[in-house]
């Protein structure tokens, strides 16, 4: 069912509107995400677990590009103790992680 079945760079843009529980389902039925190396997300919408959870089923990405609204919204505690967030961490191969959002260095 994937129609881009040899894709292996995509970009979210701005006007995408995700939901919690699709994001990965969705796009898995337009591309294969284990072949995807490289994604970026240039969509505010996108919160921080979302983008775990896609990157959960893309095995081989290198490059991980996004954007967040603010770093504020993010539970540190929460996100360490989320067993999604834990296995990424383990699996992941991103070399290569460019992340720009609102903060301040506190």
């Amino acid at each position: 069912m994937n129609y881009f079945s040899n894709a292996t760079e995509i970009t979210i843009k701005h006007h995408f509107k995700p939901t919690d529980t699709s994001i990965p389902q969705t796009l898995n039925h337009i591309l294969p995400l284990e072949k995807l190396n490289k994604l970026v997300i240039q969509c505010y919408d996108f919160s921080f677990e979302q983008i775990i959870k896609l990157i959960r089923f893309t095995s081989n990405l290198n490059t991980l590009k996004f954007i967040l609204s603010s770093f504020y919204e993010i539970d540190s505690k929460l996100i360490k103790q989320n067993q999604t967030f834990q296995y990424v961490s383990n699996t992941n191969k991103i070399q290569n992680l460019d992340v720009r959002a609102d903060c301040t260095l506190e």
